[in-house]
């Protein structure tokens, strides 16, 4: 998955009931990890820092840049985190002061103890990701039997017209859609699976972070992809 523009947050297509996908308890091994929340404003940074990283609790629909309510979003990808740090996929890319006026000098990264998990979900996106990779033969034959009917009318991400093949074929609308529709589907081992693949975590309630960490985005260029050199590039603000 490449960002290529500035994001704000994530890009939520919505056409399944909230509860009707239930969490799933973290394993052991997922609560002793280390995950990371990345914000691009030193405005939100701060809010996160006093409150946590707190869920919307308000449904607003016919938006679709909205988080799904009542998560918050995690991933132990470090890479990934970085990319919503920074406000787009720009790490080893040349500084570029168009981010500035929207985000300000700097970004802003998270660190979070898996400790805290209670209840969680993969993250949509990444579900529709799996079918796309193929990674799950399970997850293949659900995506079959559930997505094969489903029609894409959103302006945006269509790209045959029909939900199954634009997520073959790489829309990244369409893998939030897929995963939306399917997550009430998954057995909690397998909403597990594809958490230890890729990552990334959906989690009911409100995490708190023990570390805030900043980046200069002129500093950008310096930034490897997968984020392995991060925080020798940054500055730890706060710890708890």
């Amino acid at each position: 998955m490449s960002f290529k523009y500035k994001i704000q947050s994530k890009y939520i297509v919505s056409e399944v009931e909230d509860d009707e996908a239930k969490a799933a308890p973290p394993s052991p091994s997922m609560k002793k990890k280390t995950y990371y929340h990345g914000t691009p404003t030193e405005q939100q940074a701060k809010k996160i820092w006093v409150e946590g990283i707190k869920p919307d609790l308000v449904e607003d629909e016919g938006q679709i840049s909205v988080p799904v309510k009542g998560r918050v979003y995690c991933t132990s990808n470090l890479g990934y985190a970085v990319i919503y740090a920074l406000g787009g996929d720009i790490a080893g890319t040349p500084f570029n002061k168009d981010f500035e006026p929207d985000y300000g000098k700097y970004g802003y990264l998270f660190v979070i103890k898996g400790d805290q998990f209670k209840d969680i979900h993969p993250d949509e996106d990444q579900v529709g990701e799996a079918i796309h990779d193929k990674k799950f033969p399970w997850l293949t034959k659900l995506a079959e039997k559930h997505l094969s009917d489903e029609e894409e009318s959103d302006p945006d991400g269509c790209m045959t017209g029909s939900l199954l093949k634009d997520v073959y074929q790489g829309c990244y609308t369409c893998w939030i859609k897929s995963g939306k529709l399917l997550l009430p589907y998954l057995t909690d081992n397998q909403k597990l699976q594809i958490i230890r693949k890729y990552g990334n975590v959906a989690h009911e309630g409100v995490l708190h972070p023990s570390e805030m960490w900043k980046i200069d985005r002129s500093k950008t260029k310096l930034l490897k992809k997968d984020g392995s050199n991060f925080f020798k590039i940054a500055t730890l603000v706060k710890k708890r």
